[in-house]
């Protein structure tokens, strides 16, 4: 299939990894860890999409609270194979914070029927990393950098 005939859905990955916007961010980080993410969407009480939080989002939040501790989250973001403690000096502060508290409530999202060009044309625009693909106004999976550059290594 061509490059610019592909949709959406031809490449998304589903089902999305989601977290409450009750979670903590340091059950978030622990989750990226061990699924090899760096972000995921976010889910209300209802289980409705409601944002999208990343690493990004978590390091910011970690480096609002001390220098220190933003230099413990970048040694301790390549070791994902730790167990127990990923911030030593601020596990503390990061199982009180909610992802809520922290994430983007207004992600960016395309159809299932839009272009693999649109895709990189948003991710572009909106500087991030993935898109969140929707069908009929529901989650239905997502599209990230790493997966445009997968197809454009199989062309």
């Amino acid at each position: 299939m061509k490059f610019e005939t592909l949709k959406a859905k031809d490449i998304m990955i589903s089902p999305v990894l989601t977290v409450a916007e009750s979670s903590s961010l340091a059950e978030t980080w622990k989750l990226f860890s061990e699924n090899k993410i760096t972000g995921a969407g976010v889910i209300d009480e209802e289980g409705e999409f409601v944002g999208v939080i990343s690493q990004t989002d978590i390091l910011r939040e970690t480096a609002a609270e001390s220098l220190e501790g933003f230099a413990h989250t970048l040694y301790y973001m390549e070791l994902p194979y730790l167990e127990g403690n990923y911030w030593p000096s601020q596990t503390n502060t990061l199982e009180e914070i909610t992802v809520g508290e922290v994430m983007n409530s207004e992600p960016v999202c395309a159809d299932v029927s839009s272009t693999v060009p649109e895709l990189a044309t948003l991710m572009r625009n909106h500087k991030i990393h993935r898109v969140f693909i929707t069908e009929k106004g529901k989650l239905a999976g997502i599209v990230s950098t790493m997966d445009m550059i997968k197809i454009l290594e199989c062309q």
